[in-house]
């Protein structure tokens, strides 16, 4: 029977799998996690998984995982703050 705890060998697992079927698309990029980006970023993982759950942040979703693109968020955001957006609360 399976715990609910996460496994940092699971997680690492997804994250080996997403990047390379990012390789294999052609894709460049080195996928981040939620909590990778928060620390490459400086911003708060519950705002980057808000916005990226209201469409606001591209991000791959594989079942729960979500997976970024560093280049793409950083591109939205600098997007998002030219043309004035509010910031969600």
């Amino acid at each position: 029977m399976r715990s609910g705890r996460k496994d940092a060998q699971g997680a690492h697992a997804g994250a080996f799998i997403l990047n390379s079927c990012a390789d294999a698309l052609g894709m460049d990029a080195k996928l981040l996690s939620l909590n990778e980006l928060a620390e490459r970023t400086g911003l708060p993982a519950a705002w980057l998984k808000r916005e990226a759950d209201a469409g606001r942040l591209p991000c791959i979703r594989a079942g729960r995982r979500r997976m970024f693109d560093l280049g793409a968020v950083l591109s939205a955001l600098a997007e998002r703050q030219k043309s004035g957006v509010a910031r969600a609360k």
